[in-house]
């Protein structure tokens, strides 16, 4: 994942999702390969009479309840600088199943933040503020997945797996 995530090298404190920092680093950033068909405009590049864009939801076979993009509040991320310190994550399940990231089993190491995101927070946590849903203050329970992007080294994390 290197390429033009080294200009993002300016990310010098985490950066939450919802921020307009966040949307000027990651729009700064290539994602996926130029030859991507993700980085294509369908619509200038169907030859003449073909379907684009605007056509693939008339094919499609989801209900038309489903087949407009919408936002996927699930998972979200923090940016973090290259030097963003680490710390050990204990897993209690599946540590042979995890890149610990530099760690020694069962622990990892990952660079998180105070304010790391964690899984379907903020759109349905309710009035429970990050640090409450981090700390499971109701016993919810669950997974507690969580996204961190590294714009100068070039890596996303999920802790458990390396993106």
């Amino acid at each position: 994942m290197g390429g033009s995530w080294a200009r993002c090298r300016w990310v010098t404190q985490p950066i939450l999702f919802d921020t307009a920092a966040a949307d000027a680093v990651v729009s700064a950033m290539q994602i996926l390969p130029v030859t991507n068909p993700w980085n294509e405009d369908c619509v200038a590049v169907a030859p003449a009479g073909e379907l684009g864009c605007d056509d693939c939801a008339d094919e499609s076979d989801l209900p038309s309840s489903r087949q407009t993009l919408r936002p996927f509040y699930e998972m979200n991320y923090v940016l973090v600088p290259d030097n963003q310190p680490t710390v050990p994550i204990l897993y209690f399940n599946y540590p042979d199943e995890s890149d610990l990231n530099g760690g020694t089993s069962p622990d990892g190491l990952y660079p998180i933040p105070a304010d790391q995101p964690i899984e379907s927070w903020p759109v349905e946590t309710g009035t429970l503020t990050l640090t409450q849903w981090q700390e499971d203050v109701n016993n919810t329970g669950g997974d507690r997945h969580s996204i961190t992007v590294q714009p100068g080294a070039g890596t996303a994390m999920r802790p458990g797996r390396r993106c």
